[in-house]
């Protein structure tokens, strides 16, 4: 009995995370339609790609002081049915002073749903004391591929935005209901005064290697296809290769991820994945060729997939900062990363061209390296249950 409640209580945190790369997968397409169909220029689709990094970041710092007065099941079946809510109105396509308000909501709910599901999976993980966050980050990845090819497949058949996501909407909310009764309702009496702390101790390092890895994805996803079609003057519509593959091999190896860390341990993974992008950046900086890109892409993703997961696992354990601000603190810092250094490499780009935006990852990956170097004792002294019959 205690096991198929363990086992209901993990499958709540992964159709959150599920949910949230669903919605993700919603509002990435729909930007280039709502451009064409409102005529807006490059300033406008700007400001509502500000809105909604604003927004996710004003979500992620209220997330675990609402989630610790309210309760993990509350938070969760509220945020749930913001993201589709929102997701919902932003599909509708209302007018440009309407959408930034939506735009703004849904990255806010957006950001406070993975937060609170990056505390919960911790919490779980230090409750059943199991091995949870690294397969737990791979239902993200999922919804990300699923929802993206369900977009992409409904669009190329014409229909309509909000047709498209009005399915998605459904399931959300079925999902949401039915799950929520199984949300493990955890409760933290000695943080409840907790929220966003500026890191300190084992949480400085972590937040830093978090937030590395975290802007190596975001470049990833804004800037990969450009560089591509720069360096290898390929047509647009092949040019998003990169980061398909990167989001693949993600996802497959965070659903390998218990396998990978049982053999090598957590210091190896993260360390050995660090020397992977360093290596996959290396190749698509020196060597102009598509076989070489592919290969360089490849193992970008394989190298960044559990680095956050392993990371956010060894927050669970230490003692320097209270649960829920350790967690609170490092997702907003990393998120936030995400959010807005995608914005600032432009900047260099501007300034330089799209090859020095890979300069830059590649240099802030050297310097993740390093501190992964310097923070081992932080990972070999987190020990994860590897071996457990709850899943």
């Amino acid at each position: 009995m205690k096991k198929v409640r363990a086992i209901s209580h993990l499958r709540a945190a992964n159709i959150g995370y599920f949910f949230c790369g669903l919605c993700v997968a919603c509002y990435a397409p729909l930007i280039p339609i709502i451009q064409d169909e409102l005529q807006l220029n490059n300033f406008a689709i700007g400001s509502l790609v500000f809105a909604f990094g604003l927004g996710s970041i004003c979500g992620l710092t209220f997330s675990g002081t609402l989630s610790n007065k309210y309760g993990f099941r509350n938070i969760y079946i509220v945020s749930c049915f913001m993201c589709a809510c929102f997701s919902l109105g932003l599909s509708l396509i209302p007018s440009l002073y309407l959408l930034l308000p939506i735009v703004y909501l849904l990255g806010f709910s957006i950001g406070f749903l993975e937060v609170l599901i990056n505390i919960y999976g911790a919490a779980l993980e230090k409750h059943y004391k199991i091995f949870f966050l690294s397969p737990l980050f791979a239902y993200y990845s999922l919804g990300e591929v699923i929802g993206s090819c369900y977009m992409l497949t409904c669009l190329s058949y014409n229909l309509t935005p909000s047709f498209a996501v009005f399915p998605i909407i459904i399931l959300i909310y079925l999902g949401t209901l039915f799950y929520s009764k199984k949300v493990l309702n955890i409760s933290f009496e000695s943080e409840k005064k907790s929220a966003f702390m500026w890191p300190r101790g084992a949480i400085l390092p972590l937040s830093f290697i978090v937030c590395a890895t975290f802007i190596v994805g975001g470049a990833t996803i804004d800037w990969s296809a450009l560089f591509i079609k720069e360096e290898l003057n390929l047509d647009s519509k092949y040019t998003a290769f990169g980061y398909a593959l990167v989001s693949f091999c993600m996802l497959i190896c965070r659903l390998s991820s218990k396998k990978i860390v049982k053999r090598l341990g957590m210091y190896k993974t993260v360390l050995g994945g660090s020397s992977l992008m360093i290596l996959g950046l290396i190749l698509v900086l020196c060597i102009s060729n598509i076989y070489v890109y592919i290969v360089g892409f490849i193992l970008i993703g394989v190298g960044m997939s559990n680095i956050s997961p392993l990371s956010m696992s060894a927050v669970a354990k230490q003692k320097d900062m209270p649960l829920v601000a350790a967690i609170s603190t490092i997702s907003t810092i990393g998120y936030a990363g995400l959010m807005f250094a995608p914005a600032c490499l432009g900047i260099i780009a501007g300034l330089f061209n799209v090859y020095s935006i890979y300069l830059t990852l590649l240099a802030l990956t050297i310097c993740s390296f390093i501190t992964i170097r310097l923070s081992a004792k932080i990972y070999k002294n987190t020990r994860v249950a590897l071996s457990n019959n709850l899943n």
